[in-house]
């Protein structure tokens, strides 16, 4: 079977892709599940140093995953940089958002974590979409929980199905 491009996907013409950067979030998985709103302004804003904070979000948008394994990444949204104004508000360009927390891709990262979607887009492919969305870190028994009071308070005040019933539905353990 072929692999499924990411292009397929996602209705971006390639006349467009200069307003579009492609952000490879490495060790951001619990402030992508735990903290959305955390994720969607600290993780997807101008931040870095020096030279790479002028141009890592130079552009309109940002086609954001978050890193589960070395060179498997699960969606987490497309970002408009700016409002209508011209300042820094990011907010989820909501025609992708039934996608965030589902489709898993494979890409090899590379040296950054920001890449012009011309020099990276074609590269990356589709390896699966999950039923429900990855939402919280998977049950892998009781034997391998490692959480911090923050992260448990929160699956037990969301009552989180995954751990109330011992489920994963995940593959693999991340």
């Amino acid at each position: 079977m072929n692999d499924i491009s990411i292009a397929d996907l996602f209705p971006i013409s390639k006349e467009e892709y200069d307003k579009y950067n492609v952000h490879l979030a490495s060790n951001a998985l619990k402030a992508f599940l735990f903290d959305r709103e955390g994720w969607l302004k600290n993780w997807n804003s101008n931040q870095g140093h020096g030279d790479k904070k002028r141009t890592a979000f130079k552009r309109d948008f940002i086609v954001s995953f978050v890193q589960l394994y070395t060179d498997e990444w699960l969606f987490g949204g497309v970002i408009r940089r700016l409002d209508e104004n011209g300042r820094e508000n990011p907010v989820f360009v909501e025609k992708f958002n039934p996608l965030i927390g589902h489709l898993i891709v494979k890409c090899r990262k590379g040296r950054t974590n920001y890449r012009k979607m011309e020099n990276i887009w074609s590269e990356i492919t589709v390896k699966e979409i999950l039923d429900i969305p990855m939402e919280t870190l998977p049950f892998n028994g009781y034997e391998n929980v490692h959480l911090s009071f923050d992260e448990l308070k929160l699956i037990i005040n969301q009552n989180v199905r995954l751990w109330r019933e011992n489920w994963n539905p995940y593959r693999g353990s991340i």
